[in-house]
């Protein structure tokens, strides 16, 4: 009896897109430190999850649009 489990690879850019988040959360987390209120941490952490859902719709949009394709025409001499 042979038993086989299938590990799913992992999509290109997660590691990179982990770091970016664990350095947002660290920049909200400090700016509410230096401010001696959670509520600025939250704050700031609103403002990069609208900013970030913002870039990936529009860039997921982007990406569905497909490309026109280009004729190359040699032109004689």
């Amino acid at each position: 009896m042979e038993i086989r489990i299938a590990v799913p690879r992992l999509p290109h850019g997660l590691v990179a897109n982990l770091i970016g988040l664990f350095g947002l959360i660290g920049v909200a987390l400090a700016v509410g430190g230096l401010a001696g209120n959670w509520w600025w941490s939250v704050l700031v952490g609103s403002v990069f999850a609208v900013g970030l859902s913002w870039i990936a719709s529009t860039h997921a949009a982007a990406a569905v649009q497909p490309a026109k394709p280009v004729l190359a025409v040699a032109k004689s001499a």
